[in-house]
């Protein structure tokens, strides 16, 4: 569109007519590529051009771009273009402010008659000439004229209040975040009366930004990129340079070495800054973001008049713009940033985020916010930096783990910087322990706690912690004898430990044991109840054991006792408050799953959802997928059928992780879901009961949901014989005594349905079986079964 109208306005000249055309657009818009496009275009067709540049550098003669006098030694670096490498170069607070950019200079006298007279002279000169040239065609370019001298601003505004009747295009290419005040008026005057014609170049459309790269418009790639350049052209190509992955084809982009120009113009830009602007410009690129006035000036170490008159000067050349109700200030592009960050001097790069975390301080700031200047500030040994990066993780842990899992390590080193003590670092490699695990990184959660182990061999709480941490971490990720042999290692041991802490081990130690559906005997039962009544533990531990006990009566099939544990158990746990149980989620999972196997669906589906969130609000993700499984299996029960997609979520989610039991249970109870309500695909049960089952570890918890999903598939199928012998080796003959009694009367049902289905006389003995199964159960539901 824009390049249309700008050829339009050639075709027209080269017609005999006048044209005057304003260009305005941001840095990096295109200006400058367009114009080289028309002045191709027009000397090819015979039209003369003459193109004129304006810099900062040069500003002061008069009329210089349109008459350029003689050049002129260079003057000395001034202070304001010196290498700030040092605190002597920055102006005392309270100092004569520097010169603001486009007012009168103290050392230049104001303009006498003579002189003011020896301009007119000139610009009538320059206008005849350019009447003379214009006899013929003419494009006449005047790119980056915000930085224009006063009398070539003066010339222009004259030439556009009383045109020149010749073939001219006349062509003014500026900033408009740059231009001065008459410049900017001039040219919107008379765009309002129609004899200029303003052409403002609008950003990029993602599919436009897609034809630079060399992209479909679909690509999430160029989605990034196009966002993250706001559709400027330069900037896109910049960006894409610097961050883009591979692309496809090995497709190359236009240019070489894009960020180094771009950084070299940057830095040509700050030239010119006064002393002053230097700091706040360093301050700016020190901190990112949007940082308010007192901000800048702290961290620039300056006084707030001189701030202010260094704000006003950046904003004038658009380094800084203003945001958040002109309140704030961000730099003109994040590429700034990236481009100036290593330029500014390293020392003072280092002290001024150390002002920057004592402002944050001071304004109480979350942790996160002050830890992203603390760690680029070189020495952090000061305990309150330790401090400060340690609630940086905890802030971070449920919304951005891997981010927390970042402030763990760098508060490591701060460890390593100040206090060496090895119970110190225990508990900070702990608390990078638990976020690792709780975001899925599990291998390098269990590598840390092993070394955990080895640094605190003392029977001490961190151990206890780290202990109980390691076993659940060895579990999920499929561990199982390890995770056993460690806790049952700390049990044997658990004397030791202080009360709290040996109570814990040994729950723990017991809960696992059921979890591999063997039963506890008296004796271990008798240890953990007498560990708690010495006292010293606290509500959530007498809560665990009141759990042990329950599941313990349910997989022994005390069913009648199992009715008053579960409920003093349900008394015991809805008692506690949610961020007491954040460290012990397996005391409600282990409830939940009593009160199923007990027909106690809705209670079941209350508590799981209640972990669930407990899960979420601490940031312990990775065990959400077991307690999501508890959830489905509720839904199998009683409905409703429609969590089909969570479960595939759910699997998804897990696919990448080396929890791997988690997903294959959930592959079970999403093929016993499939079987019974996926219409359109009747093989799609079954492949996902084949995967869980030759996926799931031999002997671990949780098979027997793989073997009896699989065993319903074959049934359903057709498999009759495969079904049975699934049944009979798993359940350890006939009677099925290895499998749980809630679950014996389902498996005796399929090996009914399945003699039946091949005539086998078998069928009526397992039916039998069924209902003496059902009937020896307190749960009406069972009898469906038989």
């Amino acid at each position: 569109m824009e390049r249309r109208r700008l050829f339009a306005a050639l075709t027209a000249v080269r017609a005999g007519s006048t044209r005057v055309v304003e260009l305005a657009g941001e840095p990096g818009s295109g200006k400058t590529r367009l114009l080289n496009e028309l002045s191709s275009t027009a000397a090819r067709q015979g039209v003369r051009v003459l193109t004129g540049r304006c810099s900062e550098l040069d500003r002061d003669p008069l009329l210089h771009l349109l008459a350029p006098p003689p050049p002129a030694p260079a003057p000395p670096l001034s202070a304001a273009g010196a290498d700030r490498s040092s605190p002597e170069d920055a102006p005392e607070p309270g100092a004569a402010p520097a010169p603001r950019w486009g007012e009168p200079r103290p050392d230049r006298p104001e303009p006498s008659d003579a002189a003011a007279a020896d301009c007119a002279a000139r610009l009538a000169a320059f206008r005849a000439a350019l009447g003379r040239h214009a006899r013929e065609p003419l494009v006449l370019i005047l790119d980056d004229f915000h930085w224009a001298d006063e009398a070539s601003v003066q010339f222009i505004d004259h030439l556009l209040r009383w045109p020149l009747d010749a073939a001219l295009l006349l062509i003014v290419a500026h900033r408009p975040a740059q231009s001065g005040a008459r410049l900017r008026g001039t040219l919107a005057h008379c765009a309002e009366l129609g004899t200029v014609e303003r052409i403002e170049l609008a950003p990029l459309t993602r599919a436009e930004a897609g034809l630079v790269l060399g992209l479909p418009a679909d690509d999430e790639v160029l989605a990034g990129l196009h966002q993250a350049s706001a559709g400027n052209p330069h900037w896109l190509v910049v960006l894409a340079e610097l961050d883009r992955p591979p692309m496809p084809g090995g497709l190359a982009l236009p240019g070489d070495g894009l960020f180094s120009q771009f950084t070299a113009r940057m830095l040509g830009e700050t030239v010119l800054l006064s002393a002053w602007e230097h700091a706040v410009l360093d301050a700016a690129v020190v901190l990112g973001g949007e940082p308010d006035l007192d901000f800048l000036a702290a961290v620039a170490g300056l006084d707030h008049e001189a701030t202010c008159v260094g704000v006003a000067g950046l904003a004038r050349r658009d380094l800084l713009r203003s945001a958040a109700g002109a309140t704030r200030f961000v730099l003109r592009h994040a590429l700034v940033r990236r481009a100036l960050y290593p330029r500014v001097s390293p020392w003072w790069r280092e002290a001024a985020h150390r002002r920057a975390a004592a402002f944050l301080a001071d304004r109480n700031a979350p942790a996160a916010e002050q830890a992203a200047h603390l760690e680029l500030c070189g020495d952090l040994s000061a305990p309150e930096d330790l401090q400060v990066l340690i609630r940086a993780a905890a802030e971070c842990v449920r919304a951005e783990p891997q981010q927390a899992v970042h402030w763990c390590r760098v508060a490591l080193r701060s460890l390593d910087q100040g206090d060496p003590a090895a119970d110190r670092r225990a508990e900070v490699m702990l608390l990078l322990a638990r976020t690792l695990g709780g975001c899925g990184r599990l291998q390098e959660s269990r590598d840390l706690l092993h070394e955990i182990l080895r640094l605190v061999p003392e029977p001490v709480h961190t151990r206890a912690v780290a202990v109980s941490l390691c076993a659940v971490t060895e579990y999920l990720i499929g561990h199982r004898p390890e995770a056993r042999a460690l806790l049952a290692a700390e049990a044997d041991n658990a004397e030791s430990y202080p009360a709290q802490d040996r109570a814990r081990l040994l729950i723990e130690h017991a809960l696992l044991t059921i979890g591999g559906e063997a039963q506890l005997g008296p004796g271990r039962l008798a240890a953990v109840f007498a560990s708690v009544a010495r006292g010293g533990v606290d509500r959530v531990t007498e809560a665990g054991a009141l759990v042990l006990r329950a599941l313990d009566d349910v997989l022994g099939g005390r069913y009648a006792e199992s009715d008053v544990s579960i409920e003093v158990c349900q008394a015991k746990i809805d008692g506690l408050a949610d961020p007491a149980l954040a460290d012990n989620l397996f005391y409600i999972s282990a409830l939940a799953w009593a009160e199923l196997y007990t027909a106690r669906f809705r209670d079941a589906e209350r508590h799981f959802r209640r972990a669930i969130a407990i899960a979420e609000s601490s940031g312990n993700l990775v065990v959400i997928p077991m307690f999501l499984n508890g959830l489905l299996y509720v839904d199998l029960h009683v409905g409703p059928l429609d969590t089909v997609a969570t479960g595939r979520w759910r699997r998804n989610a897990m696919a990448a992780g080396p929890a791997e039991t988690v997903r294959t249970v959930s592959l079970a109870l999403e093929s016993m879901h499939a079987l019974w309500t996926d219409v359109e695909d009747d093989t799609r049960g079954l492949r996902l009961a084949e995967e869980s089952f030759s996926t799931f570890p031999a002997g671990a918890c949780g098979r027997t949901s793989s073997i009896l999903a699989l065993a319903s598939a074959n049934a359903l199928d057709g498999d009759a014989s495969r079904c049975t012998t699934l049944l009979l080796t798993s359940g350890g003959g006939p009677g099925l005594p290895n499998l749980p009694d809630v679950l014996r009367p389902m498996s005796f049902e399929l090996l009914t349905y399945a003699a039946a289905a091949t005539g086998n006389p078998t069928a009526e003995d397992w039916s039998a079986r069924a209902w003496e199964a059902a009937q020896s159960l307190p749960m009406p539901h069972q009898r469906a079964y038989a």
